[in-house]
């Protein structure tokens, strides 16, 4: 899923930089809070830094997500991994 550069400054501000998935802590999910990067932003097609971050939609419609910050989650790879 794309979302176009505005949207994703949009939901990166929102994130202040940091992981928005949930991790299982001491059996409470939370939430992940990574430091994340602009600059090692990858697509979902490509991932060129490990350490880096992707964008999923939350919500898809009729095959389309709304290119929507409110519907744009900044994850860190760790969190991709286990949202798939």
């Amino acid at each position: 899923m794309h979302f176009s550069e505005e949207t994703l400054k949009k939901a990166w501000d929102r994130a202040g930089g940091k992981c928005e998935g949930a991790v299982v802590s001491q059996g409470r999910k939370e939430l992940c809070g990574r430091p994340l990067y602009w600059e090692k932003k990858n697509s979902v097609v490509e991932i060129k830094h490990h350490d880096g971050w992707i964008a999923l939609p939350r919500l898809i419609i009729s095959g389309k997500a709304p290119d929507l910050a409110a519907n744009c989650e900044i994850l860190c790879l760790d969190c991709h991994r286990q949202h798939r």
